[in-house]
């Protein structure tokens, strides 16, 4: 007698999809992959429409393959590199090209040659044929390398391999119609697995991430004031899709029907977070308007809509994030965002000093992020 096989379970992310689109077309939303089929071929959920054939549901998120596969080499090979002989540390922006092998092979003598021309940061363009250390770095796939604190008498240096997230959004909503034909192109098996199912209705979940398309994360991450926009451009669907639902700090939906449409989330988690007595008056008077995190696991479930309560000293605050920008590091984060949001009786590098001071370098290299809150 053959072992049945063990009935699938809905991860985190599923189980926030399975709930939000229940509440959003106000009928029942049921988990349809048991395992029972071959693989393939049974999407994760199903919408049980009281008037009409239930509707199929597959769930996925996107990610460069290339990017994971570099976090995986990262964990594996290192991203902390001994440099005895430098007199700073060092952060490292790569790309999901760059040889970790070689990397941790030739920094120390390249950075070594950069701290005796006096150079605290080097930008990676392979043709610059006067910045000898600017090429050598370019040659390792590298983007950016930038100084950090001094060395503490009596130990080496580190040099800290970071990842390159991509850059701001650029404001075009309709990013997100081009990206999500690309998003499916990538995920073959959902259209697939939808194509393959017997359902006649079949939508498409796609969630951007840190390691897909960060155009489109921005577009969907962030809150703006006033009227937000919406796409304009109809994404062109491969067969077995009928519907797109783009979910980040915004939910958006595509249909033939209705063409885009915004879905507000009803059900705000709200997290909490302690603080010091200082900033924690800063965000009750107005004057601080953004919290400054690194990007770990806790932090990452914060999303634009969620509340938040600060503590200090006994007393309590609940604000509303309003969006969320990541950066690779500290010193990025200052290059786009308003130092005077974060701390309006600090300067910049004393903010970047206090936060490094706070934050040692392995968090840091976690990534950082600016969480605006009203």
């Amino acid at each position: 007698m053959a072992k049945s096989k063990k009935a699938k379970k809905l991860d985190h992310f599923e189980v926030d999809v399975r709930a939000y689109l229940e509440a959003f077309l106000g009928a029942p939303v049921e988990q349809h992959d048991d395992n029972s089929a071959p693989e393939g071929h049974m999407p994760d959920l199903r919408v049980m429409w009281p008037d009409r054939p239930a509707a199929a549901v597959e769930v996925v998120r996107d990610a460069d393959k290339d990017g994971v596969n570099q976090t995986v080499r990262l964990r594996r090979q290192g991203m902390f590199i001994p440099a005895p002989g430098l007199s700073n540390d060092w952060a490292i922006e790569l790309t999901p090209v760059t040889d970790i092998r070689e990397a941790h092979a030739q920094l120390p003598a390249i950075l070594l040659d950069a701290e005796a021309t006096g150079q605290t940061t080097v930008q990676g363009f392979i043709d610059n044929p006067h910045n000898p250390v600017s090429a050598k770095i370019a040659s390792l796939g590298i983007v950016y390398a930038r100084q950090g604190g001094p060395v503490t008498p009596g130990t080496d240096a580190t040099i800290t391999l970071l990842h390159t997230f991509g850059s701001s959004w650029t404001g075009d909503m309709n990013i997100l119609a081009s990206w999500c034909e690309k998003a499916l192109a990538r995920h073959a098996d959902v259209p697939a697995k939808l194509l393959a199912s017997t359902f006649t209705e079949r939508h498409a979940v796609i969630a951007p991430t840190w390691y897909g398309d960060f155009q489109a994360y921005y577009a969907l991450m962030r809150h703006h004031q006033g009227t937000r926009t919406l796409p304009t451009a109809a994404p062109i669907l491969p067969e077995g899709v009928d519907q797109i639902w783009l979910w980040g700090g915004r939910i958006l939906h595509w249909s033939p029907d209705t063409g885009w449409t915004e879905h507000e989330r009803s059900q705000p988690k709200t997290h909490h977070m302690h603080l010091h007595p200082e900033p924690f008056d800063l965000l009750a008077s107005g004057d601080k308007k953004v919290e400054v995190r690194v990007a770990d696991e806790k932090r990452l479930t914060v999303m634009p809509g969620d509340n938040i309560t600060f503590t200090a000293d006994g007393k309590e605050l609940t604000m509303t994030v309003e969006r969320i920008d990541r950066y690779t590091d500290f010193d990025e984060m200052y290059r786009y965002e308003n130092e005077a949001d974060i701390n309006p009786n600090l300067d910049a590098a004393t903010q970047i000093t206090g936060l490094r001071a706070l934050y040692p370098t392995e968090r840091e290299a976690l990534g950082v992020l600016a969480i605006r809150v009203s």
